[in-house]
């Protein structure tokens, strides 16, 4: 089975993502299968100069959802940008994992302002659809990577298939969403403590790609 740590570390154990049944985690911590959403992933190039894919989702949950789909990256000020093709990135063997989702900060770290993507609404039938460009060696990304292994030799493999993995946020009161401003854009954005109670993920089919990856914090052999 496919196991993804990266987006399914919650505060009170670890779950695995299986690529091959489809399951995320839902609110209680448990996993559970998504009969009907499923993202549909489409590779548009995947070569040594660039790794292009599009990604679809139509909302069949029969209420409203939000997709964890904005990423920004935060400069030296504190300034956040929001960044389509931001995304967390993890190795699992030569499969490529990639997520627009939210990451649940491990139980032994303390961060003080988790990282919470902003936000995309999706209605009950709504179909969503993306393009992401990135540029290989695609490297792995974590906010919340333990410094001591980072220390370590990085080495680069070559993935031969994607798997890509969609937060998405329910909340039961419309007050749990909020609109923030950010530069000339109005953002959706809600609080981690919000985020974790209403959280679930959908994960793609693998599809196949030939693509170079940087996996972080592994000594060399």
């Amino acid at each position: 089975a496919l196991v993804l740590m990266l987006v399914t570390t919650t505060q009170r154990t670890t779950i695995a993502v299986s690529a091959e049944n489809q399951r995320g985690p839902n609110t209680d911590g448990e996993c559970r299968r998504e009969e009907l959403m499923q993202p549909q992933v489409e590779i548009l190039q995947s070569d040594e100069n660039r790794l292009a894919l599009r990604y679809s989702l139509t909302n069949d949950r029969g209420r409203e959802i939000f997709l964890f789909n904005r990423l920004f990256v935060t400069d030296r000020t504190g300034k956040r940008t929001v960044d389509p093709n931001h995304v967390y990135v993890s190795v699992d063997g030569t499969t490529l994992l990639i997520g627009k989702t939210l990451v649940f900060v491990p139980e032994e770290k303390e961060v003080e302002y988790p990282e919470v993507p902003y936000m995309t609404r999706l209605e009950p039938g709504e179909s969503f659809e993306e393009v992401l460009e990135l540029m290989p060696p695609v490297r792995e990304h974590n906010p919340y990577r333990r410094t001591d292994i980072e220390k370590a030799a990085d080495h680069v493999v070559e993935c031969h298939e994607l798997v890509l993995i969609l937060g998405y946020f329910t909340p039961p009161e419309a007050s749990w969403v909020r609109e923030v401003e950010q530069g000339e854009n109005t953002e959706l954005a809600t609080s981690y403590g919000l985020a974790i109670q209403a959280f679930d993920s959908v994960v793609s089919a693998p599809v196949a790609v030939r693509c170079g990856c940087i996996v972080v914090g592994h000594a060399t052999e």
